[in-house]
């Protein structure tokens, strides 16, 4: 089943596109809703600090929604990704991940323009904010 209306999350000056592989070489799609959502909390938070990397955006959803699948066995790992709702936002030790400091920030952000972020994996290669809108 699919989703209808999902759009592809441009490159902007605020965010860099990052984890597409092989099996899903195009995992950056959101509904309209989240999109703007996605927008004013990139742009809030380069206000809030202008000398931050980039936000780096790793899985939305798929073009059509449904199943994320991002270990070819087809359970669930990203099922909330599905909707269209959902996107990471890179925070661990890499190279334009949201550093430490600006969690507390970045997580009231996303609450002022009405979505909702949330470290996952803590503590691993993997850390990320799972932002919902």
């Amino acid at each position: 089943m699919g989703i209808k209306g999902l759009v592809s999350v441009p490159a902007t000056c605020f965010w860099s596109l990052v984890g597409s592989t092989t099996a899903h070489p195009d995992n950056h799609y959101l509904t309209s809703r989240a999109l703007v959502g996605l927008a004013e909390l990139a742009a809030l938070y380069r206000r809030f600090d202008p000398t931050a990397p980039l936000l780096h955006l790793n899985d939305a959803s798929l073009e059509r929604g449904g199943l994320f699948d991002i270990r070819g066995n087809w359970q669930f790992p990203h099922e909330t990704h599905g909707r269209g709702t959902a996107i990471d936002v890179r925070a661990n030790a890499a190279t334009g991940a949201i550093p430490p400091a600006n969690y507390s920030e970045f997580i009231q952000l996303a609450q002022d323009v009405g979505g909702r972020a949330a470290i996952h994996n803590p503590g691993t290669t993997n850390q990320h904010f799972h932002v919902t809108f």
